[in-house]
C-alpha cells in the first residue's frame, strides 16, 4: 500500500471514530431525555468533551467531514526519495517550458525566480524522489543565441547535479520553440512559409514539400539556418549522453530540431518520446494562432528512414508521448485535422505535452465515443507578458509528472506566488490543485 493510501486510510479511521462517538453521545442524550435525567450531569458532558478533544487533536479528518480542503501543513512529510505512489514501475519527469533564458527585460526577476525554482526542485525531490527525465517543451531561450544556450546549459548542469541518483542524472529531452530559432533579418525571404496552408495547390509550396519529404537526403536548407544554434546545442549538450547511455536509443530526424527517443530503464517499462518541431512556421512575431503546421512526415522521419515502416517503430516501446512547443489549437485547420488523424492518435500515443501558453492546464478529448486523447500544458518557468506596462503579467511555474506501467499519468503543478511575509515561493497551483496530491490527468488504461 502506498504512503498516500495509508494516510487516507488512517484519516478515514479517525473520522469514523469521531462519527461513531457522536452517534453514541446522541443515543445516550436521547435516552437520558426520555428518562428525564439532568443533562448537566457528568455522564452527559464527559462524552461530549471527549468528542471535542478528538476534534481538536485530529482536525484534518474532522474538517474533511465538512468537505473542507486539507492545508499542506497537515500532510505528513514523505521520507526522502520515496514517491507518494511508492510504485517501483513508474517513470517520473520534471517538465519545464518557456524559460526564455537571456530575456533582458526583467533579468533581475529571472535570477530570483531561478533561485526559488531550484529550491523548490530540491524540496520536491525530497517528497517525490528524483525524476528520470527533464522534458523541455520549447522557448528555452529568448532569441536562440549561443550565449543563451550556454546559460541554459548552466541551469541544466545545476539541476542535473541536484537530481542525480547513483551517479545517473536525469535525461534531457527537448523540443524547440519559436524563441529558440533565430528569426531571419528579412522575413520576406521566408514568405513561402506563410503560404503553407495552400498545400500542394501552390507550386512553390509543393516544391518545398517535395524537397523536404520526397527526396533523399531531405533538403531542409530553407529552415536549417533558423535552427542552426539549436541544432548545435543538441549536438554539443544533449546527444552525447544519448550515445553513452545503455538505457537510451534515439533517432535524429533530418528535419531541424526533431528526435525520436526511447527510454528503456532496467526493470521497468519503456517510454518513447516523439519530439516534434511546431515552431518552423512561427519564424516571425505576431499572433499566429491557427496558422502553424506540423506534418505527418515530420513524425515519420523522426521514427524511421524513408522506406521503413514508421508505425512499426512506435510499437517497439510500451508507452509513448508527443512533445512539441505549441498546443494543437495553434495549428492551421487542415494541419490540426491531420495532427489528430495521422499523428496524435490514441492508438499511437498516450499523451501530448507542450507549453507556449504560459499557464498550466490539462484536458482530455474524445470524439463520437471514441478513445480519449490526453493533453498536458505546462506553465512558463519565466513568463513576463507585457513587461513594464500596466498589463504586465508574471506567470512562473513548472510541473512534475509520473507515468505508471498501466498508463496512468499524475501531475504536480507548481506556481510562484507571494507566500508568508510576501516572499515569493513555488507552491502547488491553487487553481488546478485545491487539494493535496497529484492531478490524475490520464487514468490507468485510458
Amino acid at each position: 500500500m502506498s504512503l498516500e493510501q495509508r494516510v487516507k486510510e488512517l484519516e478515514l479511521k479517525r473520522a469514523a471514530t469521531i462519527v461513531l462517538s457522536a452517534v453514541g453521545i446522541a443515543v445516550i442524550v436521547i435516552a437520558l431525555l426520555i428518562a428525564n435525567y439532568p443533562l448537566t450531569a457528568p455522564a452527559v458532558w464527559l462524552p461530549a468533551a471527549l468528542v471535542l478533544i478528538l476534534a481538536f487533536v485530529f482536525p484534518v479528518p474532522f474538517r474533511n467531514l465538512l468537505g473542507a480542503p486539507e492545508p499542506m501543513s497537515q500532510i505528513p512529510p514523505t521520507p526522502n526519495n520515496v514517491s507518494l505512489t511508492a510504485a517501483p514501475r513508474t517513470i517520473r519527469w520534471l517538465h519545464i517550458s518557456d524559460a526564455h533564458i537571456g530575456n533582458r527585460r526583467g533579468a533581475s526577476h529571472w535570477w530570483r525566480t531561478r533561485a526559488d525554482f531550484t529550491r523548490s526542485v530540491e524540496q520536491m525531490v525530497q517528497r517525490l524522489g528524483a525524476p528520470d527525465l527533464i522534458l523541455l517543451t520549447g522557448d528555452l531561450t529568448n532569441r536562440g543565441l549561443r550565449s543563451e544556450f550556454d546559460q541554459l546549459d548552466d541551469l541544466l548542469t545545476q539541476l542535473r547535479g541536484l537530481l542525480s541518483t547513483g551517479g545517473v542524472a536525469p535525461l534531457v529531452v527537448p523540443v524547440p520553440g519559436n524563441h529558440d530559432l533565430q528569426r531571419p533579418s528579412s522575413p520576406d525571404d521566408y514568405q513561402l512559409l506563410r503560404r503553407m496552408q495552400r498545400g500542394r495547390d501552390d507550386p512553390e509550396v509543393r516544391a518545398l514539400l517535395d524537397a523536404m519529404w520526397e527526396q533523399e537526403p531531405a533538403d531542409t536548407s530553407l529552415l536549417s539556418p533558423m535552427f542552426a544554434e539549436y541544432e548545435a546545442w543538441l549536438e554539443r549538450s544533449v546527444l552525447p549522453e544519448y550515445r553513452a547511455r545503455a538505457d537510451v536509443q534515439f533517432r535524429r530526424s533530418p528535419f531541424p530540431g526533431e528526435l525520436w527517443v526511447e527510454f528503456r530503464p532496467k526493470g521497468r517499462f519503456s517510454l518513447g518520446l516523439a519530439c516534434l518541431n511546431s515552431a518552423w512556421t512561427h519564424h516571425e512575431s505576431g499572433d499566429l494562432k491557427g496558422a502553424l503546421h506540423v506534418c505527418v512526415e515530420q513524425l515519420d522521419r523522426a521514427l524511421a528512414k524513408p522506406g521503413d515502416d514508421p508505425i512499426a517503430a512506435l510499437h517497439t516501446v510500451d508507452r509513448r508521448f508527443v512533445l512539441m512547443h505549441h498546443p494543437p489549437s495553434w495549428l492551421h485547420e487542415k494541419a490540426r485535422v491531420s495532427f489528430l488523424q495521422e499523428i496524435f492518435r490514441p492508438d499511437y500515443f498516450d499523451m501530448c505535452l507542450f507549453g507556449h501558453m504560459h499557464k498550466g492546464r490539462a484536458n482530455a478529448r474524445a470524439v463520437d465515443g471514441g478513445q480519449t486523447r490526453y493533453f498536458s500544458q505546462a506553465s512558463s518557468l519565466f513568463g513576463l507578458e507585457h513587461f513594464g506596462t500596466a498589463r504586465e503579467e508574471r506567470v512562473m511555474g513548472y510541473e512534475w509528472g509520473e507515468l505508471t506501467a498501466d498508463g496512468e499519468v499524475r501531475v504536480w503543478s507548481l506556481v510562484r506566488q507571494a507566500g508568508n511575509n510576501d516572499v515569493p515561493t513555488f507552491i502547488r497551483d491553487p487553481a488546478r490543485m485545491p487539494y493535496e496530491g497529484p492531478l490524475i490527468v490520464r487514468p490507468a488504461g485510458g
